[in-house]
Parts: C-alpha cells; structure tokens; sequence
C-alpha cells in the first residue's frame, strides 16, 4: 500500500507502568502533542508490531508494508506519522551571552563571580543535553546571581568561550579583559562586586516575605534577568508552535500543558531558596506544570492539592504584547475559605503581573481562578511547586 507520510523522527514508544499497554505519540508542529495508549487486547497487530519496534526504534517502521489503511490513519492522528512537509524540529534552550543587553559601566573593583562554573562545548555531552532541552552547540558559563543566588546559564560564542575558560572564579579582573566583554559579563553576573556577598536571598526577598506572611500571597518582580526571560520566551513559543505541548487538559480545555517540562524544572530547582526566602520555611520542589492559555480560557475557581503547598505563577509572556509589559488578564485570589468556591471579582483581588514577575501564594488555603481570556490574546505561565522539605 502506497502512502505519502513518513515516520515523524521525533515521535517515541514507551511502555506504560505496571501493564501491557505501550504509549505511543509525537508532536505536530501547530497541532500539538496527542498520545496513543496500544493494548493487546484491543489493538494486537500495533502492540506486536509496536513491542518489536521498542527494540530496534520506530524509525523502522515502513507504513507501505507494515500497517493497515486504518492503523496508518490512526498514527497520524496521533503524530506518529507525519507529512513530510511538516516535520518537527526539536525546540532547544539557551540564553547566549551575545544577547545581554549591557545597561552600565562595569565597576573597576570587580572580581570573578566565585560560583562562576564553566562547561566547554564537548562532543559527548550532546545526548544528555538535548535530552534535558538544552542546546548542545556552544560552551556555557553557570553562575548564581549575587543577590537572589539563582543559578543562570550563558551559552558562549567560540571566541568568549576561550577567554571565559580561562578565568578563575573569585580571582581579580584581569586588566587586559576586553572592554566590550567586561561589561557584557558584568550585566550577566559573571563578574561581580568585590564585596558584595553572593547568594543572600532572604535579606533581597526580605520585604515580600513580610508581604506574603500577612497576606499568603506576594509578588516578585526583577529576579529574572531580561537576557533569560527573552531566551525562555522564544524557546516556549518554539515548543508549541512544533507541536511538543499537548492541547487540553482536565482543568482548561482551551490550553497546551505539560507537567514537568526539562527547562522548567531546571528553572523550578534554581527558584527553590527564593520560596524557602518568601515563606521562610525550608521547602523541596514537587512538580512543575507549563501552560499556554489561548482565547477563551477559564480557570474555575478552586485551591491545590497537597503537592502544591507553596507555589510560584511566573507570568512568562503575553500576547499581543500589553502596555507596560502588564498583562491585563488577571490572576484573582479570593478571601472565601477553601471550601466556598462562590467567588465574585469585584470583591477579590486582581493580580496582574509584568513578563518575568512571579506570584508566589499558598496555593491550599488562597481560592484562585481566572474569568475568559480576551479573543485573540494568549498567556503563558510556568507554575512551580513546592511543599516543606
């Protein structure tokens, strides 16, 4: 039988905890990310066919030869047969140091950050790299940021790498640095003041503490620096548009979601001691949730579960861009006790947040929700959860 699709290069087959089934899905770039579940029971040529590929990998699969007209229509409802046209390419992140926008004179009394963690480009890493979503392609430069002590990474040209690979953290400047890249190293926190201290996150959260221990909730705004809040949006517009987000979930219909998405996990250790700061107790991470909410979303009014003891809304983009950076769709935190979801927004309070500001806010205790979101406009929010260690 003769047909015009391929095998999607990036589709998978995994074997489903404790059963027979096997899962089975890929993503559709302007489509999303859709999964098929294949039991023997109901379908047994897939899982047969499906068990043998799990060996040697689906891109063996021939669907001339191997499936039938209903099982080709089916795997390409599914992604796992794509158009050629339409093939997917992986979304990876990084934050290049090219990108930093210097916005001052370094200061002459700079030394190198003492966190300062230099990965040189390395053929072997680009398995694990990719597999955590991160660019492979270029040397990198981790170092946590003075003040809040979240760690950020910087992907390095070539000619960066060579010098950056040869400093010293917590050394002195040396005198011959270039001008250009001094300063560049200096906005992203590779250098920093001498006597600055690192890392001291509860004097720098100290006054959304106090907020968030009166009111249960807090905003935080500034502890993402914009190089890494550009990067983070580009990477999740790529990740939906290629189709790696599922559309749908239980909560709102109108969303692409994923639960713990590799960069926002990464991101969700990083931010741990700044939830450990605001609530000022000591607080190990659960799970992440991603979410792009087009028109016409609607969060019921509702509390978290367990895992979500304490939580962070970071308000990653929206779309078309507001005035201010401001988005206009709000998040409403009600004063009605857990059990009473009868909630009116004109009595509650209207959370707008900025691009890159946080929500942090007691997920268990605080009714949340959100009313429609405006035709034409879509939000997207990473959610971080935590509870006490």
């Amino acid at each position: 039988m003769k047909t015009d699709t391929i095998v999607n290069p990036l589709a998978a087959i995994e074997a489903v905890d404790d059963s027979e089934e096997l899962i089975s899905g890929g993503p559709v770039p302007g489509r999303g990310m859709r999964f098929l579940r294949v039991s023997p029971n109901e379908r047994p040529h897939l899982h047969t066919l499906f068990s043998e590929l799990r060996a040697v990998g689906i891109n063996m699969l021939d669907p001339a030869t191997d499936l039938e007209p209903e099982e080709i229509s089916l795997l390409e409802d599914h992604g796992i047969l794509i158009s050629p046209d339409n093939v997917p390419e992986r979304p990876l992140f990084s934050c290049m140091l090219d990108d930093v926008e210097v916005v001052a004179e370094a200061s002459s009394e700079q030394i190198l950050n003492p966190t300062l963690e230099f990965q040189p480009f390395d053929l072997t890493e680009f398995r694990s790299l990719m597999q955590q979503h991160l660019s492979p392609h270029q040397a990198r430069a981790w170092v946590a940021d003075p003040a809040s002590g979240v760690r950020w990474g910087y992907w390095l040209s070539p000619k960066d790498a060579e010098v950056v690979g040869s400093l010293t953290p917590g050394s002195p400047v040396p005198p011959d640095l270039d001008d250009t890249l001094k300063r560049k190293l200096s906005t992203a926190g590779i250098l920093t003041d001498a006597g600055s201290g690192l890392g001291n996150s509860e004097g720098y959260l100290s006054a959304a503490a106090e907020y968030f221990a009166s009111n249960r909730y807090a905003i935080i705004d500034g502890i993402i620096p914009p190089a890494q809040l550009r990067a983070l949006q580009r990477y999740y517009r790529s990740y939906v548009e290629q189709g790696f987000m599922k559309f749908g979930d239980d909560q709102v219909p109108l969303r692409f979601a994923e639960h713990g998405e590799h960069v926002a996990g990464m991101i969700q250790n990083a931010f741990t001691q700044v939830m450990a700061a605001i609530t000022r107790v000591a607080v190990v991470p659960t799970y992440s949730y991603s979410a792009v909410y087009t028109e016409g979303s609607v969060l019921e009014p509702h509390v978290d579960r367990e895992a979500c003891e304490f939580s962070f809304s970071f308000q990653l983009e929206y779309l078309p861009a507001p005035s201010g950076g401001v988005s206009p769709w709000p998040l409403y935190v009600s004063s009605n006790e857990p059990e009473d979801l009868d909630v009116h927004p004109e009595n509650d309070k209207a959370v707008h947040l900025a691009n890159g500001s946080l929500l942090a806010y007691k997920g268990r205790e605080l009714v949340h929700y959100r009313t429609p979101l405006f035709p034409g406009h879509r939000s997207t929010s990473v959610f971080f959860h935590y509870v006490p260690e």
